[in-house]
C-alpha cells in the first residue's frame, strides 16, 4: 500500500492516509507550509485488519519523518532525542 503523507519541509509528519498503490491520493486541505508526498510502505498491506493498519500508521507518525518531497520522498527513522 501507499501512504499519502502531509508533512512540513523539515519532514515532520502531520497526517497520513493509506490507500492501495493503484488508487489516487487523498488528503485534507494543506495548511501554510505543508507539503504532500506519496510513499510506498510494504509493511502495510491490503490484507491486514484495519486495526493493524492504523497501528502501523501510528507507529510511522511516531518513529519516522519524511525526507525529500513529492516523487523523491521517502520515510527515514527518526534519531533520538533531537529528531522528534
Amino acid at each position: 500500500m501507499d501512504l499519502t503523507v502531509v508533512h512540513t519541509a523539515d519532514g515532520y509528519i502531520v497526517s497520513v492516509t493509506a490507500h492501495p498503490s493503484d488508487a489516487p491520493s487523498a488528503h485534507a486541505p494543506l495548511q501554510a507550509g505543508e507539503l504532500v508526498s506519496r510513499v510506498d510502505v510494504p509493511e502495510i498491506t491490503e490484507d491486514l485488519e484495519i486495526a493493524k493498519i492504523v497501528e502501523r500508521m501510528d507507529r510511522i507518525v511516531d518513529d519516522y519523518r519524511v525526507e525529500g518531497a513529492g516523487a523523491t520522498a521517502h520515510l527515514v527513522q527518526k534519531t533520538r532525542p533531537s529528531d522528534s
